[in-house]
């Protein structure tokens, strides 16, 4: 078995609110992909911070504050024979274009060119049911609260 390793990014909005909200897109091309929230593949030698906010720029368009890990999460996929190794990770948004909003991943992104994702923000309770791809809210209860709130 081979391994992949991933990270996975809880963004906040950062903005006050009476509740914290985390960032989710859907795939426009692909809605059986089901909500998820940004992630993707560690280049050999890139750190996780600089994977993390590279998959969040890509697939968003935003830039996010340093990251900070949350946990690690081993899936095995015995068909394909791969075991995803991703480690979850929560940043806040530096910046908010709108509600929701759509982005085309840029020519220069490779094998993700072109994609176009549907961004907008869910609060907790509704970010948790939403993500059920690869059990992305696994990690959602050990984001500390102080993270919840606007950046200072």
């Amino acid at each position: 078995m081979r391994d992949r390793y991933r990270v996975a990014v809880y963004v906040f909005d950062g903005q006050p609110a009476t509740a914290a909200r985390v960032l989710c897109l859907d795939h426009a091309d692909f809605p059986e992909a089901g909500t998820q929230i940004p992630a993707g593949g560690v280049d050999r030698f890139e750190t996780l911070e600089a994977a993390a906010a590279r998959e969040v720029l890509e697939e968003t368009g935003i830039r996010i504050t340093p990251a900070r890990a949350l946990g690690v999460q081993v899936i095995e996929d015995q068909a394909s024979q791969v075991r995803k190794v991703t480690v979850f990770l929560a940043a806040r948004a530096l910046q908010v274009p709108a509600e929701r909003w759509r982005h085309t991943v840029p020519p220069q992104e490779g094998q993700d060119a072109g994609m176009v994702f549907e961004c907008f923000f869910l609060d907790l309770h509704q970010a948790t049911a939403a993500l059920q791809i690869d059990r992305q809210a696994e990690f959602l209860p050990l984001v500390p609260s102080d993270w919840h709130a606007p950046a200072s």
